[in-house]
């Protein structure tokens, strides 16, 4: 009885020193975790000034304002963390705070006056003194072009060329090439026979550029030529000095965690042994008590005996739930699987463009093979090659682009080809590199025609974490697979043929040009946003001069060749946001928008002229020049109806016959007076 007595003594004793070291490990956990904040909100300080670095590289390379806009945002953190560091006050004195903060709001001060600087100097070709120099060139170019200086031209697309090489690779050399090139050009055009008026135009022109263009070069050495000059210097030379107190600020961080954690295992040490100090003594008591507690084990040893039978008994039960459930849940997955399938092939059915039905089948994939990965691939125009059109699984670094069609066996085996990931050989060349998981390649034909493939490669982290997986989930959803793919080759040929159709019911025939019914349905469109925009339309209406002449000397077919050349040359002539057509016969028609009228009637003249030039051969039999006429209208100038402004542009045309042909004339309102 006294060994027990002495024993709960020691015991007490011993657990009251550990509860004291306990409490000193708590203080040193709390300590350390202090300074492992600090070390968090250090890091996020280092990540923002990377992130600052970042943003202003990207500034400095594509100058654009979106990277200003980030390096604000990462700075904002920089200075938030810094001031959440600061209130670790036992981690950083406040020095050491004030000149992090200062080397901070000098960095940012720098970089702000480097963009304001780039702002003047012009972020693109059209802004800032980039934007005005461009202007510059362009004037002059447009005057030396009108009066046909084209040695004048050149001299000056030469000064063009060095300022654009000296604001790429800012290397004074070019500066002195610009200057040579503008000496030889202002020497040029002032010993040129042009009217004196006309020589001191382009003398004005050619020195405000090279004035603006003096003022370039000037800010842009202001911004530095190289690294270390100027504010870029200065940036660089704030950004190391960032850089510097960051690494300070961590350095200082983790010595003072290293220390608190080296107390923190002294402490654990030391209390480690009172604790097992303890335990030694509470098994001295525990084996006082082994008596009692042999009794009281027999008895239990019935008791588990008898919660072992009922244990097998409810796992008995629970196991046949279990495989009844599971049963259960695969026939709610294949119910579900035909619903979606279902409801993939009306969509499909529905779709009015193949961009929507691969939309719809990424999506549905997405569904169906929720942990796979795939991708679907279209036969190119040429049928030499198979496109990557859409993939699903967010694995795109795992198909090529392109692919020739005899690189798959289940395209050269007309048939959907299973590739296990223990199988060697008989692999397809579709992907970039080696593929350790299994895969399912299924062609996908319309009518014996090759059309697609379709890929679904089984996901990489369930195939192989188990070794005895030897028909992965691609495998058992085969079938599956296969009707998607089917579904798809059915529907993709129906888009296809409707989109045929529809492209030959708005096309003529014989030039390959948009027809009258294209071009009344696009300039519903037209009228609907120049109204919006308060902007206006110009119609040009075109006819080839003694057109019938032409037919009635040569033949039809002479006549087609006629109709295909000028359709050839209305082609080079326009802009793709223009809306050219064949109106019939020898008529077309052109719908310009976004031009000033002056522009609209240099154009049509560039297209009236460009005509003169062209002669036509039939047989031996050489035939002059073909010319046109051209009529211009505009809308809602002329009048608010686009159907009457087509009129309009009409009787210009007869008006440009009547007169002479072979020229462009404007609808005025004298011409309905006259009528």
């Amino acid at each position: 009885m006294k060994n027990i007595n002495k024993n709960v003594v020691l015991v007490v004793f011993a657990s009251i020193m550990a509860i004291a070291l306990l409490g000193a490990l708590f203080l040193a956990v709390y300590l350390n975790a202090s300074y492992a904040k600090a070390q968090f909100y250090s890091s996020q300080i280092s990540n923002a000034a990377v992130r600052c670095q970042a943003y202003q590289d990207a500034f400095v390379h594509t100058k654009k304002i979106d990277h200003v806009q980030g390096f604000m945002r990462s700075y904002e953190d920089l200075v938030h963390n810094l001031e959440l560091l600061s209130g670790e006050s036992d981690v950083l004195t406040k020095g050491e705070i004030e000149s992090a903060e200062n080397k901070i709001r000098e960095y940012r001060d720098l970089f702000v006056a480097y963009k304001e600087k780039y702002i003047v100097i012009g972020l693109t070709d059209e802004s800032g003194e980039r934007g005005a120099l461009y202007r510059d060139i362009v004037s002059a170019e447009e005057t030396l072009e009108s009066l046909k200086e084209y040695y004048l031209l050149s001299v000056l697309l030469s000064c063009r060329s060095n300022e654009n090489k000296f604001i790429i690779h800012k290397e004074m050399l070019f500066v002195d090439k610009f200057n040579e090139n503008y000496d030889i050009l202002k020497e040029s055009v002032q010993r040129s026979g042009l009217d004196l008026q006309i020589k001191g135009e382009i003398l004005a022109q050619i020195k405000q550029y090279k004035s603006d263009f003096s003022i370039l070069v000037e800010h842009i050495k202001e911004v530095g030529l190289n690294n270390s000059e100027g504010i870029s210097g200065n940036l660089k030379n704030a950004l190391l000095a960032i850089n510097n107190q960051v690494l300070d600020i961590q350095n200082t961080v983790l010595n003072r965690l290293g220390k608190t954690t080296r107390t923190i295992y002294l402490v654990l040490c030391i209390s480690s042994l009172l604790i097992l100090m303890v335990l030694f003594l509470g098994v001295r008591l525990i084996r006082f008590n082994l008596r009692l507690v042999s009794e009281i084990h027999k008895r239990k040893v019935v008791e588990e005996e008898l919660a072992e039978v009922n244990t097998n008994l409810e796992r008995t039960v629970q196991n046949r739930t279990m495989k009844i459930a599971s049963q259960v849940k695969d026939q709610e997955k294949i119910n579900k699987e035909i619903s979606t399938l279902n409801e993939f092939s009306d969509y499909l059915q529905r779709c009015s463009s193949s961009d929507e039905a691969l939309l719809i089948i990424r999506d549905y994939a997405n569904r169906l093979f929720p942990t796979d990965v795939g991708a679907l691939y279209l036969l190119s125009e040429d049928r030499n090659s198979l496109i990557l059109k859409t993939n699903w699984g967010g694995r795109q670094d795992l198909f090529k682009e392109a692919f020739r069609p005899d690189e798959c066996w289940g395209i050269r085996m007309a048939k959907f080809h299973y590739v296990n990931r223990e199988e060697h050989g008989l692999h397809c060349d579709h992907f970039i590199g080696a593929v350790e998981t299994c895969y399912l390649c299924v062609p996908m034909r319309y009518q014996e025609e090759l059309i697609g493939l379709m890929l679904v490669v089984c996901n990489q982290g369930e195939c192989l974490a188990d070794d005895k997986m030897k028909d992965c989930t691609v495998r058992q959803r085969q079938r599956l697979v296969v009707t998607i793919a089917e579904h798809f080759s059915l529907a993709l040929s129906n888009i296809q043929l409707r989109e045929n159709l529809r492209e030959q019911s708005v096309r003529d025939s014989l030039t390959g040009l948009h027809n009258r019914r294209y071009m009344l349905e696009s300039l519903d469109r037209e009228v609907s946003r120049v109204v919006r925009r308060n902007e206006h339309l110009a119609i040009v209406m075109i006819d080839i001069d003694f057109f019938k002449r032409f037919n009635d000397t040569y033949g039809h077919e002479a006549g087609d060749d006629v109709l295909k050349r000028v359709s050839e040359i209305l082609l080079r002539h326009v802009r793709d946001e223009d809306i050219l057509c064949r109106m019939g016969g020898e008529e077309f028609l052109v719908v310009m928008s976004r031009v000033s009228r002056d522009v609209v009637v240099k154009r049509a003249e560039s297209i009236r002229q460009a005509f003169e030039n062209v002669e036509m051969h039939f047989g031996s039999s050489l035939h002059e020049n073909i010319t046109v006429s051209i009529g211009i209208s505009f809308f809602p100038d002329d009048n608010s109806d686009i159907s009457v402004v087509i009129n309009l542009a009409d009787k210009a045309l007869y008006e440009a016959k009547k007169t002479g042909r072979n020229k462009t004339v404007l609808f005025s309102q004298s011409m309905i007076e006259g009528d």
